[in-house]
């Protein structure tokens, strides 16, 4: 072996100079630029939501225009489109007729047990008198209504009309918030 050749002592990772060379840039450019490239950052974000509305407004142009120019160039496939979708309309308007018939079903099967309920109940305690302002239960138990179930009203009164007299709420007075006014 050659004896000129000598191995170091410890070996030394270093870092390989062309990511240095670039570290070196990106921190220039940020020393430089840093303010205005925030400044920029700060209104991209302001104007972001009128940004993001160009940007849908042209992509949905875009996509019109292609579409335009498809069926433009075969308009076999449109007819087989429209037809397509006039089966799924119709697909999704017979399900929901069938929904809603059930759900009428359902509905009158309830009444005509409820229906059925009542007029067991009634049949069997033996009927109440109509305008009795009693429960079935109540016809049963004693055949006169006593005054205290009565209700009784005075004509002259009226809940929504207020007290009446003179009391109830009034505002405070407005006057000069130190009392020093005029």
């Amino acid at each position: 072996m050659d004896s000129s050749y000598e191995h170091p002592e410890t070996l030394e990772e270093t870092t390989p100079p062309f990511i240095l060379n670039i570290r070196d840039l990106v921190t220039d450019f940020i020393g430089d630029y840093g303010w205005y490239f925030l400044a920029l950052c700060l209104i991209i974000l302001y104007y972001w939501q009128t940004i993001q509305q160009r940007l849908d407004r042209w992509y949905n142009e875009k996509s019109d225009k292609e579409y335009a120019a498809k069926c433009k160039k075969d308009p076999d496939w449109m007819r087989k489109r429209q037809l397509e979708m006039e089966a799924a309309r119709k697909k999704m308007q017979e399900e929901m007729d069938a929904k809603a018939a059930l759900h009428a079903a359902k509905m009158k099967e309830k009444e005509e047990q409820r229906r059925a309920e009542l007029l067991a109940s009634t049949s069997t305690k033996g009927g109440q008198r109509l305008g009795s302002g009693e429960t079935s239960s109540e016809s049963a138990n004693n055949t006169e209504p006593t005054r205290a179930a009565k209700k009784t009203y005075r004509p002259e009164y009226n809940p929504l009309m207020g007290s009446g007299g003179s009391g109830g709420y009034r505002p405070p007075r407005r006057g000069c918030p130190g009392g020093g006014c005029g």
